[in-house]
């Protein structure tokens, strides 16, 4: 349920981003098409284009977001990688433990990160 809550979020978020980027792109190829020698940045006309521009930014954005770098997975668990063959384990993006071995309680939990 958490994992489709932050789904639910991660495309709101998104697609509020990907309208700033829009607006951001289409103020600096106005400026800059205003100059006779730089006006490398087409012009961005009608809004149907606008809203294509935006639906893919979204979508490029929510792809980058399963990646290694965007890091959200939406998976039951998580490895966090800390040496060879040593890693925190994570639940449910709110549990976070340890198997150390030799350790006789088997897991090590993780309350808080300093």
């Amino acid at each position: 349920m958490e994992a489709l809550l932050d789904l639910i979020y991660t495309i709101i978020k998104v697609y509020l981003v990907s309208f700033v980027y829009v607006k951001v792109y289409s103020v600096i190829s106005q400026k800059l098409s205003k100059t006779k020698f730089c006006n490398i940045l087409p012009e961005i006309k009608n809004k149907r284009d606008r809203k294509y521009i935006r639906i893919t930014i979204t979508i490029i954005l929510i792809l980058f977001s399963f990646t290694y770098w965007g890091n959200k997975g939406y998976g039951d668990e998580a490895l966090i990688p800390l040496g060879f063959k040593k890693h925190v384990e994570q639940i449910n993006s709110n549990q976070a433990y340890i198997n150390p071995e030799k350790y006789k309680y088997r897991t090590l939990n993780i309350e808080k990160f300093d």
